[in-house]
C-alpha cells in the first residue's frame, strides 16, 4: 500500500485500525502506547457544552504513524447535539465558523473569490451533510 493511500484510507498501520478522525487515532495509539506521538500536536478545550479537539500532524512521521496527511484536524464534540436545543446548535455553528476562520481566513477583499464544495450523497444519511450544508449557504 503507497503513502498516500494510507493517509487517504485513514488506516493506522502499525495497527491495524481504521479511522475518518485523527482524534480517534491518536487516542487509540496514545492507549496502546501510554506515550505521544512525536510530531503531533493536540489541544481540546470546553466551551461551553461543546468539546474542541485541534491536531496538528507535523511531519511526514507523524503523518505514517497516526495514517493522516501533515495538516490541522479539528473535532467537535457536543453529547446533546442531537436535542432540539437551538442554542446549542447555535453555539456549534459559531465555534465551526470560527475554527474554519482560523484554518482558511476570508480574504480581506471582499471583491475576491471563495469556492464552497459540497461533497456527499443525499441518500446516505452520514454522507449527506455536503450537499445540505451548500443549500443553506447564503452568499
Amino acid at each position: 500500500m503507497s503513502q498516500e493511500q494510507t493517509y487517504r484510507d485513514g488506516f493506522v498501520p502499525r495497527y491495524n485500525i481504521r479511522t475518518d478522525l485523527a482524534l480517534e487515532a491518536q487516542e487509540f495509539i496514545k492507549s496502546k502506547t501510554a506515550a505521544a506521538i512525536p510530531g503531533v500536536i493536540s489541544d481540546t478545550v470546553q466551551e461551553d457544552g461543546i468539546t474542541i479537539s485541534r491536531i496538528t500532524v507535523q511531519n511526514e512521521a507523524a503523518a505514517q504513524q497516526l495514517g493522516k496527511k501533515p495538516g490541522n484536524y479539528i473535532t467537535l464534540e457536543a453529547p446533546k447535539m442531537r436535542t432540539r436545543d437551538t442554542d446549542l446548535h447555535d453555539r456549534l455553528s459559531e465555534v465551526l465558523a470560527r475554527e474554519f476562520l482560523n484554518l482558511a481566513p476570508l480574504p480581506q477583499n471582499l471583491e475576491e473569490t471563495v469556492l464552497v464544495v459540497g461533497l456527499g450523497n443525499w441518500n446516505v444519511t452520514p454522507d449527506a451533510l455536503g450537499p445540505q450544508v451548500i443549500k443553506e449557504l447564503l452568499v
